[in-house]
């Protein structure tokens, strides 16, 4: 009797012992997927700007004049605006969807959030030209004033020395950064939810404060998905349209 009972249990434990190998094999195969084509798409971008790097060379990148029909081609100023409107967006922008997104799942009223949810998700909708020629139209105007009175003021710091025109890299990181919260904040609002209710409980039923629960047990938990939601922000960046405000 025990040995037949033994005989059913190994056979029943058989298919998860085949499973497991099998699940594994598979998970491992579409990674190698994903790393196949991220390889492919560099190999073939860097085939496409061959010519280019050949053409220009190390200047393409460290050049700073554009002067296409002269045959030169300085990309550095681009990539240097990008680099600096994107660090200020960021910088602004960050913080705030993060709040956002705790304050939606964590301390609003769950109507309350619901509602405001929705609206964060329509925000996240827009396309970045609507805010951009919102940028352009309403918020340069705005702050032109107070930007040449920073450069009136401080500027003898070279940071602040270009800001007696509107269109600077202040203004298109404030727009930038008015554009990628929605984003951030929604896939933050989701990681922040899937943190087990008995964690959040345990350490109210400790004597922890909300902001305290928060902080101990939400926080460390989402760490990850705030990480993997900036860098989904910061590549909403990275697509914006070409035109700005500088």
């Amino acid at each position: 009797m025990a040995q037949l009972t033994a005989d059913r249990l190994d056979a029943g434990t058989r298919p998860r012992r085949f499973a497991d190998p099998l699940f594994r094999y598979i998970a491992a195969a579409c990674a190698s997927v994903v790393l196949l084509l991220l390889g492919g798409m560099l190999i073939r971008t860097t085939w496409a700007a061959w010519p280019a790097f050949q053409h220009s060379g190390i200047g393409l990148v460290t050049g700073t004049t554009w002067a296409p029909t002269a045959g030169v081609f300085g990309g550095l100023p681009f990539i240097y605006g990008t680099l600096v409107t994107s660090a200020i967006a960021l910088l602004l922008a960050v913080p705030v969807a993060v709040l956002i997104a705790l304050f939606l799942s964590e301390v609003a009223p769950a109507p309350l959030g619901i509602g405001l949810g929705y609206v964060v998700d329509l925000l996240a909708a827009v396309p970045s030209v609507v805010y951009g020629l919102w940028g352009v139209f309403v918020l340069v105007p705005f702050l032109t004033p107070l930007w040449q009175k920073m450069s009136s003021g401080l500027g003898f710091i070279p940071l602040f020395s270009a800001f007696a025109s509107g269109r600077n890299f202040a203004t298109a990181g404030v727009i930038l950064a008015l554009m990628i919260p929605p984003i951030i904040s929604a896939v933050c609002r989701e990681v922040f939810r899937t943190v087990p209710a008995d964690e959040r409980e345990a350490a109210l039923a400790l004597g922890a404060t909300r902001w305290e629960m928060i902080r101990l047990a939400v926080l460390p938990r989402s760490r990850s998905g705030v990480v993997a939601a900036v860098m989904l922000g910061f590549r909403a960046l990275l697509e914006r349209p070409s035109r700005s405000p500088t």
